[in-house]
This record gives structure tokens, C-alpha cells and sequence, in this order.
């Protein structure tokens, strides 16, 4: 189950990154790398195993190549300008430190003591 929504998810954030990477740029650029890093770093620090984040990278980068390329008419949603390339870029930035997260860093290095009072040790 965890690997279906991971893809889906995924393709999810791809396919509304691909639609609105132009429209508002550069902010929405800027909102669209931030929920991207957020949810990608979000699978990788939450699950053990690297597959979520990988099948998360992977149903991203299929929606983001699916639609980068012509259709019928001939029509492309990603251009090859500023806002396109930025987004490619920021996407392969972002799948690429995500799925390189070593796995070390991920859980908390605080040590919690657990310490008692001397009352409630003579009791």
C-alpha cells in the first residue's frame, strides 16, 4: 500500500508541478521546490527503507516526462525556457539529494535518560 501511494503521490506533485511551474513564476516556482523538497525528504526521514522516496521520485519524474513532451497538436507543457529548465533542475536536484539521504542522519542523536527521584526510589 505504501508503495502504490508513493507513486501516485508523486505523480500527483508532477503533474501539478508541471502545470503550474510558469504560471507563477518565479514564486510559484519557489512554492512548487519547497512542497517537492518538503515531500520527497518528508518519505525519506519517515520510513526506514528507501523505497517510498525512490517510487515517490519515480512516479514524479514519469509525470514530469510524460508531459514534457508534444501531444497531437503539438503543444508542450514544460518549455524549453527560464521557468522549464528551472524546473527540471530543481526536480533533479531535489530527487537525487532525497534518495542520497544517508540513512544515519535520519533518526534523532538526542539520548533521553530516564532518571528517578530519590523519593520515589525508597518507596
Amino acid at each position: 500500500m505504501t508503495s502504490l501511494s508513493s507513486v501516485i503521490a508523486g505523480a500527483a506533485v508532477g503533474v501539478v508541478a508541471s502545470l503550474y511551474h510558469a504560471a507563477w513564476f518565479p514564486w510559484g516556482m519557489l512554492i512548487i521546490m519547497v512542497a517537492l523538497g518538503a515531500g520527497l525528504m518528508g518519505l525519506r526521514v519517515f520510513f526506514l527503507p528507501r523505497y517510498p522516496a525512490a517510487l515517490a521520485s519515480l512516479g514524479l519524474i514519469a509525470a514530469i516526462v510524460v508531459l514534457a513532451g508534444r501531444d497531437g497538436q503539438g503543444s508542450v507543457l514544460i518549455a524549453g525556457n527560464t521557468p522549464g529548465l528551472s524546473l527540471l533542475a530543481g526536480v533533479s536536484f531535489f530527487v537525487v539529494i532525497a534518495n542520497a539521504w544517508p540513512r544515519g542522519l535520519t533518526g534523532s542523536r538526542v539520548k533521553m535518560e530516564h532518571r528517578t527521584s530519590e523519593r520515589t526510589r525508597t518507596q
